[in-house]
């Protein structure tokens, strides 16, 4: 399952990102994609502007297992980079941190990015 967790976030799904506890955020569900992979913002986290908006987001497995990655969006260029990605297991233990390459991707239609963009800036 962990594998699968991993395909979808390299794959360009959005990762998620924390900090601290997970017990903590105040998450707000995007929704659930075909993998069942369900995708949550942190409220708490959101700082944004007309240029930019940072968040942490969580990718939940059916099992409990989920990354959080914390997320910068570009509003111009409709673009999204990872800046921290943590993997936590059901009872919200660390597993690992991963190191992201922070390059930007296109926020591809379909997507759980394109969902989270939408929410942000709406259709502009």
């Amino acid at each position: 399952m962990k594998k699968t967790l991993a395909a979808v976030l390299a794959a360009g799904a959005l990762l998620i990102g924390g900090i601290g506890s997970v017990d903590a955020a105040n998450w707000y569900t995007v929704g659930t994609d075909s993998n069942g992979i369900t995708w949550s913002i942190d409220n708490d986290s959101v700082k944004k502007d007309d240029k930019k908006a940072v968040m942490d987001i969580k990718a939940m497995d059916y099992e409990g297992y989920h990354y959080i990655v914390t997320e910068e969006f570009n509003h111009k260029k409709q673009e999204v980079k990872d800046l921290k990605v943590t993997l936590y297991d059901p009872q919200g233990y660390v597993v690992k941190e991963e190191q992201p390459n922070k390059n930007s991707r296109k926020v591809e239609p379909g997507t759980p990015a394109q969902a989270v963009f939408q929410l942000i800036w709406g259709g502009k």
